[in-house]
């Protein structure tokens, strides 16, 4: 025999209330941890109640938030005026913002001063609690499976639940209301809106669970196009299955000031984002990945939240281009403009692509010494792996010569003219001797005879 109406009603009031004391006996515990006293605070059904003058929360935010809170308004006689209260919750609001927990799970101060969303005061402390031990190693919230509440505890947070059920159906007079009154199905407990359930945030991104990837987020070559993704996940950790997010990604360049790359995204619809970028200028950059959350805009005037998610900014690498532009190559070094015969000469060539980043090595590079009537002189070009090479030559004769410097095969600018000077060491295997007789006009005396043994020596 199934249950009348009345009992089923019951029974579903008792479950929610009961499960809303087990989040509140939660965030009681964690606060006691976290300032290091007991809350007085008679029952946890009263709870929220207890948190109105906002003192047990700037004692929590002098814990996670030292220093933002200043002043706290403390009960002295029987109440704290309001305006103190208000300025206690205020001062608790500002500490969140210190430690950029996200505005989307924040209450408003009428929410806690005039008990007008209750649950999302818990929420909020629930919450925060996960972003403080998630960011900064705090104390982690501790769930309960059950709790021996009393039956007095009980009642009152249904009465609670009923109370802001009404709120949350009374409606206005220039609504769609119909004549006969509100929809029947309002007061039965198992069909209507429940302002103390948990609001459905499986939809939305979460800065400090969305996840980045691909090669893009972290090296990127100048004049290709880089991608990597980005995979949007709520607050649990859970995948997000449809697009609707808004991110942001902007590479700043770690020594040139004012060099920036915006990607682009494009949403996949799937909870995926696709990024993409071309940079030109190589070296290291700083990449920020963000979120803009417009879900808590008033109206269309109002600044979205914006979000930097987790482990940004991330460094990216930027190469310069596997293929240097032979155009763009510089020389330096005197083997450019003189050398000596017969003694070694050397320069430098260093290569940049066509964004003027310098080269990588690994290219080929030649260089030939030419003049008329001789054959050509090779050079030897040594790869450094960074985009510079030393070339080194030796001319066997002195005159002007011709360089030509190719990379790839392709000629790297006009060709140079090269002036070879004599050592000024002669060689004496080469030297000649021609004689000149100054006797000439003189009667020659006969030769000798070998036998007499007559030598003239001669030394040049």
């Amino acid at each position: 025999m199934s249950k009348p109406k009345k009992d089923i009603d019951v029974s579903i009031m008792e479950r929610r209330a009961y499960d809303f004391l087990l989040r509140q006996q939660e965030a009681r515990e964690w606060m006691e941890e976290m300032i290091q006293e007991p809350l007085k605070i008679s029952s946890t059904a009263d709870f929220v109640q207890g948190l109105r003058d906002g003192v047990y929360l700037c004692r929590l935010a002098n814990v996670f938030a030292p220093g933002v809170v200043g002043k706290i308004y403390e009960q002295k006689t029987n109440s704290v005026l309001e305006f103190m209260s208000v300025n206690n919750i205020q001062n608790f609001l500002k500490a969140l913002g210190k430690v950029e927990f996200r505005r989307l799970f924040w209450f408003e101060v009428t929410d806690l001063w005039e008990m007008k969303n209750v649950y999302k005061v818990v929420h909020c402390i629930h919450m925060l609690a996960r972003y403080l031990t998630e960011n900064f190693n705090t104390i982690k919230i501790r769930r309960l499976k059950a709790f021996n509440f009393s039956q007095e505890e009980i009642n009152k947070t249904k009465k609670l639940i009923q109370d802001l059920n009404e709120m949350e159906m009374a409606i206005p007079e220039d609504s769609n209301q119909t004549a006969g009154g509100a929809d029947d199905t309002a007061s039965d407990p198992s069909t209507e809106t429940d302002p103390l359930s948990e609001p459905d945030f499986d939809d939305l991104a979460d800065p400090d669970k969305c996840h980045i990837s691909g090669d893009g987020c972290k090296t990127a070559i100048a004049g290709v196009k880089a991608k990597f993704f980005i995979r949007a996940r709520d607050v649990d950790g859970n995948d997000i299955k449809q697009g609707g997010e808004k991110f942001t990604v902007v590479l700043f360049h770690a020594e040139k000031e004012g060099t920036k790359i915006v990607a682009d995204v494009l949403d996949k619809k799937d909870g995926q984002y696709e990024v993409t970028y071309t940079p030109e200028a190589g070296g290291e950059y700083s990449m920020e990945v963000k979120l803009i959350d417009e879900e808590n805009k008033e109206n269309d005037t109002d600044e979205p939240e914006v979000f930097l998610l987790k482990g940004c900014p991330m460094k990216v690498t930027v190469e310069s281009s596997a293929e240097s532009d032979p155009s763009k190559a510089t020389f330096d070094g005197m083997g450019i403009n003189s050398a000596v015969a017969g003694v070694e000469s050397t320069f430098q060539i260093t290569t940049f692509d066509a964004y003027g980043n310098q080269g990588r090595g690994g290219e080929k590079v030649t260089a030939v010494l030419r003049r008329e009537g001789m054959a050509d002189v090779d050079a030897s070009c040594l790869d450094h792996s960074n985009g510079v090479y030393t070339a080194s030559y030796v001319c066997p004769s002195a005159g002007e010569y011709e360089l030509h410097a190719f990379l790839n095969g392709k000629p790297m600018g006009t060709h140079k003219r090269v002036t070879v000077k004599d050592a000024g060491v002669s060689t004496p295997a080469n030297c000649e001797i021609n004689f000149d007789n100054k006797f000439t006009d003189q009667k020659a005396e006969p030769r000798p005879s070998s036998k007499s043994k007559q030598r003239t020596n001669m030394e040049t």
